[in-house]
């Protein structure tokens, strides 16, 4: 991905748009910096995305930034919406509720007839409530 500077704006760009941007420029199929840099496009780098509490924020994209002389990809940790918490406290029931049915529930009834312990499943079930939070 790329940046174009626009009235000293960054902005997401592509190698395509800028063919679109100039139908009558021939451009060589490897780009160099240089030509690039006459059309004030920039190769974008990606930067890691930072921790976040998974529970109640989420990553999302910040305008691109220029650090040590190269376009880079911000993130920006924001707080989930009221409404992004519910449908993920609603996702992740369903998911447990799966995980019970499939992993923790054979082992009830494993104990129930004698072929498993008591403690087996109550690991498994404790094992579930940590595993999807």
């Amino acid at each position: 991905m790329y940046v174009k500077v626009q009235n000293g704006q960054p902005q997401k760009y592509s190698i395509e748009q800028l063919r679109r941007d100039n139908p009558s420029v021939s451009f060589p199929a490897e780009m160099p910096a240089d030509t690039l840099a006459e059309h004030d496009v920039f190769a974008l780098h990606e930067a890691a995305q930072p921790s976040f509490n998974t529970s109640t924020q989420k990553v999302v994209e910040g305008a691109p930034a220029q650090v040590d002389g190269q376009w880079v990809q911000t993130w920006q940790v924001v707080e989930m919406t009221a409404e992004e918490l519910a449908a993920r406290a609603l996702e992740l029931e369903q998911v447990r509720r799966v995980a019970y049915q499939q992993e923790a529930d054979p082992l009830f009834f494993k104990w129930q007839r004698g072929e498993a312990t008591q403690a087996e499943w109550l690991a498994k079930v404790a094992e579930i409530k940590a595993r999807i939070l």
